[in-house]
């Protein structure tokens, strides 16, 4: 079952087009990116999602409900975390968690439970009675993240998680985030990287339009078929860039872009096929032995950077 099905949504400011025509859909519990660069349209998206921007047209539905029907009920069920930090800066951490939890938690044992697990998963014992305006952003933004997730809500939106953070809080933040498994995720991220360690699917947005969307190995996978995959093989001692060209294409391989560099031959190929066995035995008769071969498919960035040149 989809947590969030939207469905042909459109959204102007003024003569400007912000969101075209964008669908998708949001799997229950898993962790779901929205990625592209600034004014692609990803914040206008999550404003919609919450019912803070209404669509033009089309439909959103989340839980089973429909957004212009039932947003306050559905607001029930979801924590946003902006971008911008939104805490009480004179309270301690453990006054904000308890502030916030309050809201939603009425039984005191169970916000206090609530409390003590946010902060130990969070690792924000250290500065728990620290205020919000004495911590570094990290902190604040792990803090921001607890207070949001204390009530456990169904669907958890963050906008730009770990832009600005810390080294140390990134890998907090990606691995708490990866453990939530009742949660179903939409964070928006202009990091591609950032995406693909963290997201179970994607929707590559520019210019207010979807342009590509699945999950990161099925995207890889299938783009590898039309860019080639690049192809580097070591040799123990010096070879000859022609001959090692005229064993490939004996042996079928469509490959283009041979280069030598030392004894390393490196080409681009659209036919590889999954075996590195099958480049080995085109090799037999070249009398330098294979030290090593590295085959490097394309990232997510090249995909979504031809993409995006390549647009009408």
């Amino acid at each position: 079952m989809a947590a969030i099905e939207v469905r042909e949504i459109n959204k102007k400011f003024k003569e400007i087009a912000a969101i075209n025509n964008l669908s998708f859909s949001v799997p229950e519990n898993k962790i779901f990116g929205l990625l592209g660069s600034n004014g692609s349209g990803k914040t206008t998206t999550i404003n919609m999602l919450t019912g803070l921007l209404v669509p033009d047209s089309g439909k959103i539905t989340i839980l089973g409900m429909d957004t212009s029907k039932h947003i306050e009920k559905i607001r029930q069920h979801i924590a946003l975390v902006p971008q911008s930090i939104s805490l009480y800066e004179n309270l301690t951490i453990y006054e904000n968690l308890e502030f916030f939890g309050g809201l939603y938690i009425r039984d005191k044992q169970k916000l206090i439970r609530n409390i003590d697990k946010t902060i130990e998963v969070l690792k924000l014992n250290e500065k728990k009675n620290s205020k919000i305006s004495k911590l570094s952003g990290g902190y604040q933004r792990r803090c921001s993240i607890g207070c949001a997730l204390i009530s456990n809500p169904r669907i958890l939106i963050l906008d730009e998680p770990l832009a600005g953070v810390d080294a140390y809080t990134s890998v907090i933040l990606m691995n708490f985030l990866k453990s939530l498994k009742e949660t179903t995720i939409i964070l928006t991220t202009h990091s591609i990287e950032e995406a693909e360690e963290l997201c179970d699917y994607l929707v590559f947005m520019h210019k207010g339009k979807k342009i590509l969307a699945g999950m990161p190995n099925q995207i890889v996978n299938y783009y590898s078929k039309y860019f080639g995959e690049q192809i580097f093989i070591e040799f123990d001692s010096a070879v000859e860039a022609n001959e090692i060209d005229k064993c490939l294409q004996l042996e079928g391989f469509k490959i283009r872009n041979l280069k030598l560099s030392g004894n390393t031959v490196s080409f681009t190929s659209a036919n590889l096929g999954s075996t590195i066995i099958d480049v080995l035995d085109s090799l037999k008769s070249v009398e330098s032995h294979v030290l090593n071969i590295d085959i490097k498919k394309p990232t997510l960035e090249n995909i979504f950077t031809y993409l995006v040149q390549h647009q009408k």
